[in-house]
């Protein structure tokens, strides 16, 4: 009489609830009972993935191989060979490994699974291609799905983010059974709030806002039992505190207010500011990198020698009666690391640096009270027009001269095939890929161009509010915070270069540049 040992598999709790695996029993009982064979052992494997897991991470399919090596067992019967695995790169040779090791592998739906030809070697790969193939589109068809219940505004379930909670609020799910969903908690939007604030109106970064809300004993979800930069990076990046459900990358179209806990304007504002002062931000940031220093124009000052950042520090000299005058100087970096190239004045007062960019920002202020805003609002538009219209043709051009050399390397290749002249004709070869990829290069930059020019309805409304802010810095500068006005040079200013003597260049950015040139 031949040993039998049996596995039964569900993928799913849901199917573990339905009874699946009493079921795939039950079958496999009566299938050996008729065969007359003797069931030894039964192995089970609940809610566990045949296509997300491989065998080698499976407890069942380890043991059953580990039996199999001690000759315990004739059969391993399964109620269907997809019970196995649906890997098509790996459950065919799990098969075969049983199948070498005198092990008889049965379904009760499918039979025996044979290795005495080419074509049942065949015939097992292919189930298992096909079992693959099944599970990928029930991925597709279940993300499919999910997408669509975030385009329709439906909670798709699990722990809710840090300001909602789930309630029953009347709706059902296929089965008609209570099904409960997100509702806004406002003592914890309160919270989300107050940490968009900290970073878009004051500047703090993740690690300040943590430790900020710890020092004021603001509560933390259940999970969690103090607050920390991770858990405030979460939240920053979450698109649902603006309405939008999400699905890893996949956002909903439409905005559902019942969620809204942000404006949009905060909610891109921090995302720009988390971004600029990532690892990898641009170097023409307009976001101040560090607000809780006492340097004011941090990341912003040049040195005008060799062109390296200059950082803020703080300095002391002891008085007579021992107390410690302190002051707040710039450093050339590349002097600091006794770099080459820079032999210049390599430290200076930042009272002085200071004092003297705030004489200008005063100017700009004075300019934008005393303009009229009408005529504000028709520099920038003949600005942005302006810019557009160049730009496009720059890109242009560039493409027309990329397309000319282009056009002219594969001209030169035909006359060389024609006469046969072999070493300029590999001289060519090399430089086509070259010269096609230059203008391909060119025509993205075109067509961004284009694009741009198309958008300048948003970038009006860009500029527009940019104008606001000034007007607003313009009344109520010396009233703002120090961080705060860090934030609002970060804004204003591009860089400052300072020389020899104090010479200073200020260079302002975007609508400030304009207005200090109108």
């Amino acid at each position: 009489m031949k040993r039998v040992y049996c596995l039964y598999r569900v993928s799913s709790v849901g199917q573990v609830d339905h009874n699946d695996i009493p079921l795939q029993r039950i079958a496999c009982t009566e299938y050996a009972k008729d065969k007359g064979w003797t069931i030894l052992k039964e192995f089970y494997e609940r809610g566990v993935s045949g296509y997300k897991i491989s065998s080698d991470d499976r407890d069942a399919i380890q043991d059953l191989k580990e039996a199999a090596e001690n000759k315990e067992f004739d059969i391993l019967l399964v109620f269907m060979f997809d019970r196995l695995g649906r890997r098509d790169d790996e459950t065919p040779f799990v098969v075969e490994w049983f199948a070498k090791h005198g092990i008889e592998v049965w379904s009760v739906k499918e039979g025996e699974q044979r290795f005495d030809s080419h074509v049942d070697k065949l015939m097992n790969y292919i189930r298992y291609w096909q079992a693959s193939g099944e599970s990928e589109k029930t991925s597709v068809r279940v993300r499919t799905r999910q997408i669509q219940m975030i385009q329709d505004g439906i909670y798709r379930g699990g722990f809710p983010p840090y300001g909602y909670r789930l309630e029953h609020i009347g709706r059902v799910n296929k089965k008609n059974q209570p099904v409960r969903d997100l509702v806004i908690d406002e003592d914890q939007a309160k919270v989300v709030r107050k940490v968009f604030e900290l970073m878009v109106t004051h500047g703090y970064g993740t690690e300040r806002i943590a430790l900020w809300l710890n020092d004021h004993s603001v509560p933390t979800s259940k999970r969690a039992d103090c607050w920390r930069s991770s858990s405030i990076r979460t939240i920053m990046r979450n698109p649902i505190y603006t309405g939008h459900l999400h699905l890893g990358n996949a956002v909903s179209n439409s905005a559902f207010e019942q969620y809204r806990i942000i404006s949009d304007e905060d909610f891109l504002r921090a995302q720009e500011m988390m971004d600029q002062r990532g690892p990898n931000h641009m170097p023409d940031s307009d976001v101040s990198r560090r607000v809780d220093s006492a340097i004011l124009l941090t990341g912003l000052v040049r040195c005008q020698k060799c062109g390296g950042r200059m950082y803020g520090s703080a300095a002391f000299k002891k008085k007579k009666d021992g107390h410690r005058h302190y002051w707040n100087q710039y450093r050339c970096e590349t002097r600091l690391r006794k770099s080459d190239g820079c032999y210049g004045q390599w430290c200076y007062s930042a009272t002085k640096i200071e004092g003297k960019v705030l004489e200008a920002v005063q100017i700009l202020f004075r300019k934008v009270l005393a303009s009229d805003a009408n005529a504000l609002l028709t520099l920038i538009k003949s600005r942005i027009s302006q810019t557009s219209t160049e730009s496009i043709k720059q890109a242009a051009k560039e493409l027309a001269e990329a397309r000319s050399r282009l056009s002219d390397a594969e001209n030169r290749l035909l006359v060389c095939v024609a006469t046969g002249n072999q070493e300029e004709i590999g001289a060519l070869n090399a430089q086509l890929p070259i010269l096609r990829s230059d203008a391909e290069e060119k025509e993205r930059f075109y067509s961004q161009a284009i694009k741009k020019s198309d958008d300048e309805s948003s970038l009006l409304t860009r500029r527009t509010q940019e104008l606001q802010e000034l007007r607003t810095w313009a009344v109520n500068f010396d009233l703002l915070s120090h961080e705060e006005q860090k934030l609002a040079l970060a804004k204003m200013l591009h860089q400052i270069t300072v020389g020899e003597g104090y010479s200073i260049e200020i260079e302002f950015r975007g609508l400030a540049k304009w207005i200090m040139e109108f």
